[in-house]
């Protein structure tokens, strides 16, 4: 059996832990990633950059309901396998995209780290820098095609990106005829409207400690009241850096930002060094990404996920059916591997029809593979990642 993962986010890393859990250790679980590593909307940075210290320009923290008992024992395990731990509740703010009575968790590597150490509990096969071009229902199974010219196929698909709308990896993007397979009632849930953000990452020469503790307080970030930046995180202090040593600073910009990134950055630097008391060139380095598809505002749907097709099963999964946060994440992930393993239990496998089709006197051997292993782990390892996110 070979289930497709199409995205490597939150929903996309929790949906394989999800599946790995309800089909066992036999089922192939590959994941086609189009950005350089894991993380999506929980993306740090931490190439080429001064005195290899990160910044997390996505989500700060993984966001978790704790009364939601599912989304709570998996960031758990996530945690008793190193990879996340508690934030305290005083050193962070009230912003809206964190609920009352949520619990937040930082990555300890990175919030990107928290999406690999899912990976890796689901024993995925994961493939980076491979973007699905097309997806087309051919006979009894799901064939991907990828930008770099991989062709496979596949006994189930769950689609794990955004739903339609900009940004360079959305459900738009992905052309063939599974579109078939969605009904007009539909296409409300995958049009939910986003919030548009700027997130600007500052990595400052050392001696500023005193500056950024009167600044910050007791606090890891700040609400901030003025136009260009809405919250601003202190990243060394909330990753345990020295503080004596250079340190990281990370801006967002509040719901609904517009124009050009590139203009938008000396206005954000200038915003970011003003309210800190920190001359400009004490600035060494800068990085500043647009989050076309940031926050759910609100989601029109009813179901934790959409089974577009039943026979071969294709499943459309992401918060853009719950809420922007793990735990909705998890809900979704939750309820499409639950769909899945409905739906593939007793059905034949790509190995199996192959192999029942077979010319007599064929070799039946390695037919259930993955496509020879064309691309396979291109680009593994890197921390530095393009999705699209969220900083709340």
């Amino acid at each position: 059996m070979r289930i497709l993962l199409v995205g490597a986010g939150c929903t996309g890393a929790a949906t394989a832990v999800k599946l790995r859990e309800r089909l066992g250790p036999d089922v192939l679980i590959c994941v086609w990633e189009k950005a350089r590593g894991a993380g999506g909307r929980y993306t740090t940075s931490r190439d080429a950059y001064p005195d290899g210290l990160r910044a997390d320009l996505g989500a700060q923290y993984a966001t978790v309901d704790p009364k939601d008992v599912e989304s709570l024992a998996l960031m758990e395990a996530i945690v008793r396998e190193g990879a996340a731990s508690l934030m305290s509740p005083e050193s962070v703010v009230d912003i809206a995209e964190r609920a009352p009575g949520t619990i937040q968790y930082r990555g300890n590597s990175g919030q990107n780290g928290i999406v690999k150490c899912m990976l890796n509990m689901a024993k995925a096969e994961v493939t980076y820098e491979r973007r699905v071009s097309k997806l087309d229902l051919r006979g009894a199974v799901w064939t991907a095609t990828a930008y770099d010219g991989a062709v496979e196929q596949f006994d189930c698909v769950i689609m794990c990106v955004p739903g339609y709308g900009p940004g360079g990896d959305n459900l738009n993007k992905i052309h063939g005829n599974w579109e078939k397979q969605i009904k007009m009632q539909d296409w409300k849930d995958l049009e939910v409207p986003h919030d548009c953000r700027f997130s600007l990452a500052l990595w400052l020469q050392p001696g500023h400690q005193q500056r950024l503790e009167a600044f910050f307080g007791d606090k890891v970030e700040k609400l901030q009241d003025g136009s260009s930046v809405e919250l601003l995180v202190w990243q060394s202090r909330k990753d345990g850096e020295p503080q004596d040593g250079p340190q990281v600073v990370v801006a967002h910009t509040s719901q609904g930002a517009r124009g050009n990134k590139n203009q938008a950055q000396p206005r954000m630097t200038e915003a970011v060094m003003n309210a800190l008391q920190i001359p400009s060139r004490s600035v060494t380095s800068s990085k500043i990404i647009t989050w076309f598809q940031s926050q759910v505002l609100h989601a029109s749907s009813a179901s934790r996920c959409l089974v577009a097709c039943e026979a071969p099963p294709l499943i459309l999964a992401g918060d853009y059916f719950t809420t922007s946060s793990f735990t909705g994440c998890v809900q979704s992930a939750s309820a499409a591997s639950a769909e899945a393993a409905r739906l593939v239990t007793g059905r034949p496998s790509v190995s199996q029809a192959k192999q029942e089709h077979a010319p007599s006197g064929a070799s039946k051997e390695g037919t259930g593979k993955a496509g020879g292993g064309k691309g396979k782990g291109k680009g593994k390892g890197k921390g530095k990642d393009k999705g699209k996110g969220y900083p709340g």
